[in-house]
C-alpha cells in the first residue's frame, strides 16, 4: 500500500484538525537522508528544507544523517 499518498493526506487532515482547535504557527519534521519517501511526504505538505541534522533511533543505538524540514503558517 506504499506510494498511494495516504500518509500525506492523513497528516494534512491532522494539521487542519489541530489548526481548527489551536492555530499552528509552524510544523517541523526530520527524516533519515536515505528515506526519500519521507522527504516526498514533507514536500507534498508544503514543507521546505531547513537544515541538515542527525537522526537517532529512540534507543540511541544508531545515528543517521538526516534532513530537517519545516513549514510556517501565517
Amino acid at each position: 500500500m506504499w506510494g498511494h499518498g495516504y500518509t500525506a493526506e492523513a497528516i494534512q487532515a491532522l494539521i487542519e484538525y489541530v489548526n481548527s482547535i489551536r492555530p499552528i504557527s509552524v510544523i517541523e519534521g526530520e527524516f533519515a537522508v536515505e528515506n526519500h519517501n519521507s522527504q516526498r511526504v514533507m514536500e507534498k505538505l508544503g514543507m521546505v528544507y531547513d537544515r541538515d541534522a542527525e537522526y537517532e533511533k529512540m534507543d540511541g543505538s544508531v545515528r543517521f544523517p538526516a534532513k530537517f524540514f519545516r513549514k510556517e503558517f501565517n
